[in-house]
């Protein structure tokens, strides 16, 4: 909680066709300042992957366009 309400926490999950592992694509992103997580831990089969989730309920629209304008810039590297 922030200021006595509840923070909003929208998800959104990307679904990767490109030959990076988990762990590359988060950290590529970490690269240009975008926070995303694999979705992979929350999975009962661990060997899915390619998927990952943004939090972005506190960002603006432009926020959001941004930040995933910049993972797709390093994902196309």
């Amino acid at each position: 909680m922030r200021g006595g309400r509840l923070l909003k926490t929208d998800l959104c999950v990307l679904s990767s066709q490109i030959d990076l592992s988990d762990v590359e694509i988060v950290d590529r992103a970490a690269q240009v300042g975008v926070g995303i997580m694999s979705a992979q831990a929350h999975y009962l089969n661990a060997q899915l992957s390619g998927e990952f989730i943004f939090g972005y309920g506190e960002l603006t629209p432009g926020q959001l366009q941004e930040g995933i304008r910049r993972v797709a810039k390093v994902l196309t590297k």
